[in-house]
């Protein structure tokens, strides 16, 4: 029969106003979820029902004829079982679905009792790869008052309206559903007596009826809703493209339609704002989770951060804009940055490369000016927004997709042969993922896990473009946006011997990038070499200007390029560590042992090792690994093992050495603090036990201080008073002090001891009476422990110079917190137990000196301590007991 195309109504399925039910119904898995949040914003998501989305079903039968001989091939087996069963007389409906992708055909049987009509019913859904199909069988009874007994065999999909009463068997044959809906009938009220269905034109009028019931069900709860008329005019093009490309003899009309809707699109402005406002206002809410511990990041730095991306991919904008690319829009990607997508499949590999450059090279540009203002006008902001411009757009030129120096690499270089244009994207994922899994970033992960995945996708596609430019397929004309017809029907071609089964949609992408890559030649030599230095230019100056920023933001630029110089050898990865916490120290290491201290030029070397002192028969000893050094305590008095372990382990290190309890190892160590708030604690904290240490006082980070938050809190005002009294007590900086130095010399020269004597006196009664006019302001000044003060100026009356040490430990100590139990030290506490400075230059702390009880025990629980307070970029290194000119361990600040 001959139907009019335009009575073919279809409603847009809108996933919105579906239930949770249906939702799970669908998905099964905790993904319900997501499903939930995307209800809750009302975001819609590509759809196929089991129920048509039409007005009525008369407009879409067709011929038995019509339908292809694959889809009755399907449909064999369980036609002949409804023969079988009594079923005859088919009546076809054919669904092609263009806006959701989906096809439905239903051919429905007469039963020879007039009682029950059956259907079987197939929906294909081309949204996916491959494409989903449900096949299952239907009964249906018609019952006076509009009612209906309705017996599936497929899986629950939407919700029936109430005047249906549904039996389902999920998977049943049509065999074992048909007695089902027999045994339902059997159960019918008599009052609900059976409508007879014994014509064609009886079983139209009961399918139509069924219908209407469904369809009006769904339109009332919103469901289905009508389509708008762009979706309308979208529709109506695309079968216009169809029919066209049908009749022009194409293979591939649906993909030459789709290609054309892409081609033809037209972007939004409303849609546009819309999307970046809502993208914006979902990367703040990220930012809270993008810093270490999940603290976020301040709100500072986001008004600072978000202006730099709009100034980055503002660049992108203008130079896309500029070379007429179409349909343009930005929009921000939580945790990653922001972005500009446009369209233009006929733009050469040099203009892709300034589109590329026109990011980051602007950034850098205007964060190297800033970075001068701000450090010629003293500016924190400024250099700080400096740096961010700096850093990110830095980064950015990186050579490593999918930076935009990895797509000027691209489009310069890689593109050019298809074998290296593969190598260049797996060089990226390895990297991503080795630089995601050594600093614990999921974000790189993330994106060196898509991009694997589209690896066998890329291959394919570079192959393709490979042949089809060795064959004579006719190039398009500059600048023209459209694909030709002819090279779109050869891409096809290829696309779908290379992806079988692919949506048409998925096709039409495949075969554009095709034909973008085509166009997208890459420039001369001496364009790629001009693109490649401005690429290399860009990076030098994001480097230097950086380092300029981060020197010139220094309260002492000089002492910090000395500090920085005179870092540590190796990084340090806390996640490196394998080494029991303090509470679970072996017993070896709570008794006098020595330490042999081997490092190895990787710490993959160190981990191996580790695993062969493990794999050693049982014994007293116990074994830890920091990044590449191995470190392995041994009972003191046990020679033969040392000895043994020593010469093992010299043959694979290249430094290795034993620390014992009388020349312990000495250890650098520094790292970067969070915000320059915690490295004044930490710097403050560490320095105060540093001056106490030989007080026995608890450290800092020591897992068995059992002391309650009161008792720490008195304990650190102690230290610090403490620390102040030794630095005030000492009034060797006073230039009297330095002019009697100068005449005991001089008269230690002309051998005058009595002049010697008398000024030695005078020397010491003027130390004392400084040392009692600091100590005495010292005492009345806020924050100070008055105990403390008063204690040590006691000491200090019996003392020429200095107190007694062991009186000092014996009266102040406990006021600082001392690591005693029961009258004796605590091992565990005393393994921890450090002597040495620290020294702080901004954000960078470094430990220059560090000597521990236990150079097993030690290290690795000072370590854990800072990365607690959100310490990052650990360096370290060790040096044997009498290898000093390996460290600068500069000058003591204990005072004279």
């Amino acid at each position: 029969m001959t139907l009019d195309a335009v009575s073919r109504t279809l409603y847009r399925i809108d996933s919105t106003r579906v239930s949770l039910q249906e939702y799970w119904w669908g998905v099964r898995s905790p993904a319900i979820v997501v499903a939930a949040l995307l209800k809750l914003l009302r975001i819609r998501l590509p759809s196929s029902t089991d129920d048509p989305n039409v007005e009525a079903l008369a407009p879409w039968e067709v011929e038995a004829s019509a339908i292809p001989e694959s889809f009755w091939t399907r449909f064999a087996d369980l036609a002949k079982e409804l023969e079988n069963l009594g079923f005859h007389s088919p009546l076809v409906h054919r669904i092609e679905d263009d806006l959701h992708k989906t096809e439905t055909c239903l051919i429905s049987f007469l039963h020879e009792s007039g009682l029950v009509v059956a259907r079987i019913h197939e929906r294909i859904w081309r949204h996916h790869i491959p494409n989903r199909r449900s096949l299952f069988t239907e009964f249906i009874t018609n019952q006076p008052g509009g009612g209906f007994l309705w017996s599936l065999s497929s899986k629950p999909d939407l919700k029936a309206p109430p005047n249906c009463r549904v039996v389902r068997l999920t998977g049943a044959g049509p065999t074992e559903l048909w007695r089902a809906h027999q045994a339902a009938l059997k159960d019918t009220d008599p009052a609900r007596a059976v409508v007879a269905v014994n014509s064609a034109e009886a079983l139209r009028a009961l399918l139509e009826r069924h219908h209407s019931s469904v369809r009006d069900f769904h339109l009332s709860r919103g469901v289905f809703a009508a389509i708008s008329n762009r979706e309308q005019q979208v529709r109506a093009s695309n079968q216009a493209a169809r029919e066209a490309a049908e009749a022009a003899g194409s293979r591939y009309p649906e993909v030459l339609a789709e290609i054309r809707a892409i081609e033809t699109a037209k972007s939004n402005w409303t849609t546009g704002v819309i999307v970046l406002i809502v993208s914006l206002a979902l990367f703040t809410g990220a930012g809270g989770l993008m810093a270490p511990g999940s603290q976020g990041l301040a709100f500072k730095d986001l008004l600072i951060l978000i202006p730099v991306l709009f100034f980055h991919e503002g660049g992108h904008w203008i130079a896309m804009r500029l070379f007429g690319y179409r349909n343009l829009r930005m929009f921000f990607i939580p945790f990653l940055g922001a972005a500009v997508s446009g369209q233009h499949y006929n733009v050469p590999g040099w203009k892709k490369a300034v589109v590329s450059l026109m990011g980051p090279l602007p950034g850098i540009v205007a964060g190297s000016m800033l970075a001068v203002v701000g450090l010629a006008a003293h500016s924190a902001l400024m250099m700080q927004i400096a740096l961010t411009a700096l850093i990110l757009n830095g980064m950015n030129l990186l050579p490593i997709l999918p930076f935009d120096g990895g797509w000027v690499v691209q489009a310069i270089l890689a593109s050019r042969q298809m074998f290296f244009e593969v190598a260049f994207r797996l060089f990226a994922v390895a990297l991503l993922v080795a630089f995601g899994l050594y600093s614990g970033d999921r974000i790189l992960l993330f994106l060196g896990f898509i991009m694997l995945v589209s690896l066998p996708v890329s291959y394919k596609l570079a192959r393709i473009t490979r042949d089809l430019r060795r064959s004579p397929l006719a190039p398009a004309a500059p600048d023209d946006q459209m694909i030709p017809a002819p090279i779109a029907e050869a891409i096809a071609a290829r696309v779908a011997e290379a992806f079988p089964g692919a949506p048409s949609k998925q096709a039409a992408q495949h075969t554009l990038q095709i034909f973008e890559s085509l166009n997208a030649r890459p420039p001369g030599i001496v364009a790629s070499f001009g693109l490649g230095s401005i690429q290399v230019a860009g990076l030098v100056a994001a480097l230097v200007f950086s380092a300029l920023v981060v020197v010139g933001r220094q309260d002492d630029p000089l002492a910090f390029l000395q500090t920085a110089a005179a870092l540590p050898r190796y990084t340090l990865n806390p996640a490196t560590i394998a080494a029991p916490g303090e509470s679970g120290l072996p017993p070896v290491t709570l008794s006098p042992h020595n330490t042999v201290v081997a490092t190895f030029g990787s710490a993959q070397d160190a981990r191996a090792a580790m695993a062969e002192v493990e794999r050693d028969p049982p014994g007293l000893r116990a074994v830890a690994v920091l990044e590449k050094t191995l470190l392995l305590a041994l009972p003191e008095t046990d020679d033969a093992s040392r000895k043994r372990w020593l010469e093992a382990l010299q043959r694979k290190g290249v430094d290795v050495f034993v620390a014992t309890p009388e020349a312990p190892a000495s250890m650098r160590l520094s790292c970067l603090a969070p915000n320059a708030e915690n490295a004044l604690t930490i710097e403050q904290e560490t320095s105060d036990y540093f001056h106490a240490s030989d007080l026995g006082v608890i450290p800092p980070w020591s897992e068995q201080d059992s002391r309650t938050p009161a008792e720490r809190a008195a304990h650190a005002r102690a230290r610090r008073t403490y620390a102040r009294l030794l630095v005030e007590g000492s009034a060797a900086n006073d230039p009297r002090i330095e002019d009697f130095d100068n005449k005991m010399k001089a008269a230690l020269r002309a051998g005058d001891p009595v002049e010697v004597k008398r000024l030695r006196a005078e020397r010491l009664r003027l130390i004392s009476e400084l040392r009692a006019a600091r100590l005495a302001k010292l005492g009345v000044e806020e924050g100070m422990d008055a105990a403390v003060v008063n204690g040590y100026q006691a000491l200090l009356a019996d003392a020429a110079l200095r107190p007694d040490p062991e009186k000092v430990a014996a009266s102040i100590g406990p006021l600082l917190g001392q690591m005693r139990t029961d009258g004796d030290r605590d091992p565990a506490k005393r393994a921890v137990a450090a002597a040495g400075y620290i020294t702080r230059q901004g954000l960078l702390l470094n430990i220059p000196v560090l000597t521990f009880g236990s150079t097993f025990a030690g290290p690795p629980a000072l370590v854990r301590w800072l990365q607690s307070q959100d310490c990052t970029d650990f360096r370290y290194d060790f040096a044997g007991p009498y290898d000093l000119d390996d460290v600068d361990p500069g000058e003591s600040p204990l005072g004279e």
